[in-house]
């Protein structure tokens, strides 16, 4: 049905020419590769991540940060000519503590608002802190594996702003970013006030 008496928009499908909609895009990141990708909070809890056919297909470079040991080591095993991972925190450059949750989706330099979190199923039992590591951040800025950016990924569970602060170089270009906006099941490390977050 027309909307405001423009027609209604459809989706591109190729298929019904007999094209493979995932070769068009080949083709269309093969002209600016190799796109640099960076994920910060890059644990392999969930599906392939979205950029993931293009590191498969070699139109990409990937490195990601994961400060958490064990979710590190596992993230070893996904390493590959294109695709690197770092131990590092990202943060504002400072010595914080990283708190390691039951649930590795949880885990944050943020403490968990319990309070809160009761009122999300499970999440209260997820968020439990099982590990308190003191752990040096790293200024996306000052991060020499990073030249250029191109497509950021940052799930942080609250630490996305101190990480953009300290990262305004390395990201001062348009630079297509993948976060979720909810509102926050952490608490500051300053101040320990509810804010609004990006996770």
């Amino acid at each position: 049905m027309p909307i405001f008496g423009f027609p209604t928009p459809t989706l591109l499908d190729f298929s019904s020419c007999g094209i493979d909609d995932s070769e068009i895009m080949k083709h269309i990141f093969a002209a600016a590769t190799p796109l640099q990708i960076v994920d910060i909070g890059a644990s392999d809890i969930e599906d392939k991540p979205v950029y993931d056919p293009l590191i498969e297909e070699g139109l990409s470079n990937l490195i990601g940060f994961e400060p958490s040991p064990e979710m590190y080591e596992k993230l070893k095993d996904l390493e590959s000519d294109n695709a690197h991972y770092l131990p590092y925190a990202l943060g504002d450059g400072t010595e914080q503590t990283l708190k390691v949750c039951r649930a590795p989706g949880m885990t944050s330099l943020l403490e968990p608002d319990m309070e809160l979190l009761t009122h999300f199923h499970g999440f209260d039992d997820w968020a439990i802190v099982e590990e308190r590591l003191p752990i040096q951040t790293h200024r996306l800025d000052d991060i020499e594996e990073i030249s250029n950016i191109d497509f950021i990924k940052i799930d942080t569970q609250g630490a996305e702003y101190q990480i953009i602060e300290a990262g305004q170089k390395k990201s001062r270009m348009p630079l297509p970013c993948m976060w979720n906006f909810h509102l926050s099941r952490f608490t500051t490390v300053k101040n320990h006030s509810p804010r609004l977050i990006c996770w």
